[in-house]
């Protein structure tokens, strides 16, 4: 739907500033849930935060009921069921382009995969505080809303493999960096690394899946995308 929407020179600023945009939404959203939680008697605080994430996804389906999509009167590319599964194995043989791909955003998944432990290496082996913590996960939140909207611009003007292989530099840069930091404010610059690195591999990649097929090939590759990462994506923070 997206791809039918948005001008396809335009869809890596759209990504980028959604994922600006639910970056800027989380921090209000945490902030207002911390007051809730702070200054409202329990159970009703808790009551309350989960009414408010009621109305805000009440809000979300009413403005996601106002979208239309352009009609469209060319038949599908595909006229059975049949047909639909035989072009997946057709894609994944014929089109090397999507093929290297695919490999490339499942080996990405490892190197998100250290995110979750930063904080408690650092924590553990240089005794950071809970103050720290809070800070470098703001820190995180922050270059993830600038990083939105400087790598979606960037991926309309200059190709999105460009930033693919710049999240994928910024990531190395994280991992060798936490390695070699001789304190805990070395963390700081780790997780600003990490955050280009997950805008650039997760948003921005979404994006350039899009690039693959015509509009009746799109589904197909969107699905087989999406499909073939989930595995990698579930198994890297086992493996981590």
């Amino acid at each position: 739907m997206v791809a039918k929407i948005v001008p396809s020179r335009k869809l890596g600023i759209f990504y980028g500033t959604l994922a600006a945009t639910g970056n800027l939404m989380s921090i209000c959203g945490a902030a207002i849930a911390g007051l809730l939680l702070k200054e409202i008697a329990q159970p009703f605080n808790f009551a309350l935060c989960f009414l408010c994430a009621s109305l805000a996804m009440a809000l979300s389906w009413f403005f996601m009921s106002r979208t239309r999509e352009p009609v469209t009167t060319t038949l599908s590319a595909f006229e059975t069921r049949h047909e639909f599964w035989d072009s997946l194995s057709v894609i994944l043989r014929c089109d090397e382009n999507f093929r290297c791909f695919v490999i490339a955003r499942m080996i990405s998944q490892l190197a998100l995969m250290p995110l979750p432990f930063y904080t408690l290496y650092a924590v553990h082996q240089y005794g950071m505080g809970e103050a720290s913590v809070g800070l470098i996960t703001t820190l995180l939140m922050v270059t993830q809303t600038i990083a939105g909207l400087v790598l979606g611009w960037l991926g309309d003007r200059t190709g999105c493999k460009l930033v693919l292989q710049i999240g994928c530099v910024a990531c190395a840069f994280s991992s060798l960096l936490a390695c070699l930091a001789p304190n805990a404010n070395w963390f700081y610059l780790v997780f600003i690394g990490e955050g280009i690195g997950m805008i650039a591999l997760q948003n921005i990649a979404a994006v350039m899946t899009l690039e693959f097929g015509n509009q009746h090939q799109r589904p197909a590759y969107i699905g087989l995308g999406n499909t073939l990462i989930a595995p990698a994506s579930i198994l890297a923070p086992l493996l981590g």
